[in-house]
């Protein structure tokens, strides 16, 4: 397995141009992988063909667990697809296992309201005796 990922990170490298904090992530995601699947199968990393969907979900389902933020889980997702997409074109793999999951849902931060004193004093800003001040409080209010 690990032979396999230096040869995708050798492939992003030369064949996709790819920067080098970008190989850099895609190095940290599959090798994280890599340690998660070797504990899996106590000690012994499996060959690209050997990994399964249900070994990815485990994956997934632990780095859930750690408190790892959606984000982060949607971009190892993306790196493992990609790596497995090309096993798949150079033949080492069959099936990608990791092409079923789905990335999790996005917490959505509500945005920051203003206060009640925030948005008089906002209102009040504009200089009324002057035609700017006038644009500007029309278009506030």
């Amino acid at each position: 397995m690990q032979t396999a990922v230096a040869r995708f990170l050798r492939y992003l490298a030369v064949e996709r141009n790819a920067s080098d904090l970008t190989i850099k992530s895609y190095r940290e995601d599959l090798f994280a992988l890599c340690d998660y699947l070797k504990e899996l199968r106590g000690g012994r990393l499996p060959k690209p063909n050997e990994v399964t969907v249900f070994d990815l979900r485990g994956y997934v389902a632990a780095l859930h667990d750690a408190g790892y933020a959606p984000s982060t889980i949607s971009r190892r997702l993306a790196s493992m697809r990609s790596f497995f997409k090309f096993g798949q074109r150079e033949g080492w793999i069959e099936q990608n296992p990791a092409k079923p999951l789905r990335n999790p849902r996005q917490r959505r931060k509500l945005p920051h309201c203003l206060s009640s004193a925030e948005l008089k004093r906002l209102l009040e800003a504009p200089p009324a005796d002057e035609p700017a001040g006038c644009r500007d409080r029309a278009i506030l209010e």
